[in-house]
């Protein structure tokens, strides 16, 4: 079922916040806690954003903070660690891959959180 900003779990969160429970995820009776650990980013691949993008798909601007993981794509195809990628906060800013270039040489920004949720710099990232 695909979800967009203006959705609210049962327990009062939205997409992009810690322990959000998807619609998918709420029916199988999952949790916040549960989804603090299977979904760190706090939203699953039916989210859409106000362009009706989905995860993965260039230009898609993630929910709440930005936050956002390797499969997210630029309105360029890049993906976070790849030269001249812009992440959601730069794009929003209206920056070109072309100031990234200079601007996050290892290609990502502290909004990028890894597989297991972990930021830039944290243990194990």
């Amino acid at each position: 079922q695909r979800y967009d900003l203006s959705h609210e779990d049962s327990f009062g969160r939205h997409p992009g916040e810690a322990g959000f429970v998807p619609p998918s995820s709420e029916a199988a009776g999952k949790t916040p806690a549960d989804m603090s650990v299977e979904l760190p980013l706090g939203y699953d691949h039916s989210y859409e954003d106000a362009a009706g993008r989905r995860y993965g798909q260039p230009g898609f601007v993630p929910p709440g903070l930005g936050l956002y993981g390797q499969e997210y794509r630029d309105i360029n195809g890049r993906r976070p660690g790849e030269p001249g990628f812009v992440p959601p906060a730069a794009a929003r800013a209206g920056k070109t891959a072309a100031e990234m270039l200079t601007e996050l040489p290892q290609g990502y920004d502290g909004s990028f959180r890894d597989s297991q949720g972990r930021r830039p710099g944290e243990a194990g990232f």
